[in-house]
């Protein structure tokens, strides 16, 4: 009884031994019927930490799992990697290698070569370069693990130390020092201007003023224009503007006959002009003579006794002439046979 129940047993572990393992099998694709795969290759330049069973994700959920990892003939890394028959696969696949957690896990994700939005052109070009290899396996390729962005945080950190420095040491007393003077200069001037500013108020508003005058003033100018324009307007409307034109055409006649006559007197002034001169000579001559007392009237001009003889004669014939009117009889004599 005992040893029957022993075989029992052992057939009952034997058998659920048996049905996981065939299980297992069944859910790889490794029997016939059973869990069907689809496997399809991704070239990687460099995988991190990925191994075979790691998970393959899309958009967050589990659609596969890496059954290999092998060097190609050109020192690429193809992933061999096997999909749920189900799974609808995006439009220009690309396998994205990266973290899963803070303890060194690692992961794959399938997307879509337009959802790449938030990663660095490091990478772009490592998709770019992979997709070039060839069409026979999806690009990859490996973001950066939370290691290398430590190291790149301690670098920064590093860096930003020194700025900080820098500045600690540009800023010290003295600078200290010498900005506290800018800024109080800097305040005085303020003050400066704010008193510059209301001091120059009224001027600004006299300034103003007069710049409104001067636009009314304008304003008052182009009225007139305006109305000179439509006077002008109707003078030229009632050909008064040709009358003018006919008019400054006839002056402009008279005036070219004017010009023609003096231009003639000038020709005879020029043809008469020896005459003239021997004339000018002539009373240069008896002008000099006079001016030297020499002829008549040089005496006369150089003498007055001349004058004065003269005069008295005068009176003498104008009293004679009256006597002879009062008394003819004296001075004529008048028979008749």
């Amino acid at each position: 009884m005992t040893r029957r129940s022993d075989v029992v047993v052992g057939a009952a572990i034997v058998g659920a031994l048996a049905v996981v393992v065939l299980a297992a099998l069944w859910f790889q694709g490794k029997l016939p019927g059973g869990g069907r795969r689809d496997l399809v290759q991704a070239r990687f330049r460099e995988v991190g930490g990925i191994s075979v069973g790691a998970q393959l994700g899309l958009r967050g959920v589990r659609v596969g799992r890496v059954e290999g990892v092998r060097f190609d003939d050109d020192g690429w890394v193809l992933l061999d990697l096997s999909l749920q028959p189900e799974v609808r696969i995006p439009e220009e696949p690309v396998v994205i290698a990266a973290q899963n957690d803070l303890f060194g896990g690692w992961a794959l994700n399938l997307m879509s070569q337009s959802d790449l939005t938030v990663v660095d052109t490091a990478t772009l070009a490592e998709i770019a370069a992979a997709r070039a290899a060839g069409p026979d396996a999806w690009p990859g390729a490996r973001l950066a693990d939370i290691g290398l962005l430590t190291q790149q945080a301690v670098l920064i950190a590093g860096d930003v130390r020194q700025v900080t420095d820098r500045i600690a040491g540009a800023f010290d007393s003295t600078a200290i020092r010498n900005l506290r003077l800018s800024i109080s200069e800097l305040a005085l001037i303020s003050r400066r201007l704010a008193r510059f500013a209301e001091s120059q108020t009224p001027r600004i508003d006299t300034i103003a003023g007069s710049a409104v005058g001067a636009s009314r003033s304008l304003a008052t100018v182009a009225s007139s224009l305006e109305r000179i324009t439509l006077q002008l307007d109707s003078v030229t409307r009632g050909g008064a503007v040709g009358q003018i034109v006919t008019e400054a055409t006839q002056s402009s006649s008279d005036l070219r006959r004017a010009i023609a006559d003096l231009t003639a007197v000038v020709a005879t002034i020029r043809a008469r002009e020896a005459s003239i001169g021997n004339v000018l000579t002539a009373s240069d001559t008896v002008l000099s003579r006079m001016s030297r007392g020499e002829g008549t009237l040089g005496r006369l001009a150089a003498d007055s006794a001349l004058y004065v003889e003269a005069t008295g004669a005068l009176r003498e014939l104008r009293l004679l002439l009256a006597e002879m009117r009062v008394n003819p009889k004296k001075y004529l004599k008048v028979s008749v046979f």
